[in-house]
């Protein structure tokens, strides 16, 4: 079984929360009356690169293969995926625009991370698991994504 998905039978989201306090050192909480565990806001060590699905599968290859895989987040109802990278500096201020073009985000508020009722409902799994609290630097997320859209 996986730090992560595929949990014990009736994990509530609070466990789940748990788990990733405890095991991944990811500072989540629950959001009070819901299922949703977000991390919010973002510490300073971690960032988010938002894209669609159709370019993360070559990414995640991509980054796997340069050994820079990390936490990536699939949202399959929106058809995009989440990166967990590290902080939000180092990266080219020229790419903005490139990154509008290809419909991506870099940074946010908070991230929603995937709770026990998320999988069974299909709206939001780990699509690469935490690990070790390794985090890919941004900048080689977006270096990747950049090449993999030419």
């Amino acid at each position: 079984m996986g730090v992560v998905n595929g949990g014990p039978p009736g994990e509530s989201a609070e466990d789940r929360c748990q788990r990733y306090r405890d095991h991944l050192l990811i500072p989540a909480v629950v959001v009070s009356g819901s299922e949703r565990i977000v991390v919010r806001p973002l510490p300073a060590w971690l960032g988010v690169v938002v894209m669609p699905e159709r370019l993360s599968a070559q990414v995640i290859e991509r980054l796997a293969s340069s050994w820079h895989r990390g936490p990536v987040i699939a949202h399959p109802r929106s058809n995009r995926m989440s990166f967990l990278t590290g902080p939000l500096t180092g990266y080219e201020h020229g790419i903005e625009r490139k990154l509008l073009s290809l419909n991506t985000g870099v940074g946010a508020s908070c991230v929603v991370l995937p709770s026990p009722m998320d999988e069974r409902t299909g709206f939001r799994r780990w699509v690469s698991q935490p690990c070790c609290g390794y985090l890919p630097p941004m900048p080689a997320v977006l270096r990747t994504l950049v090449e993999v859209a030419r």
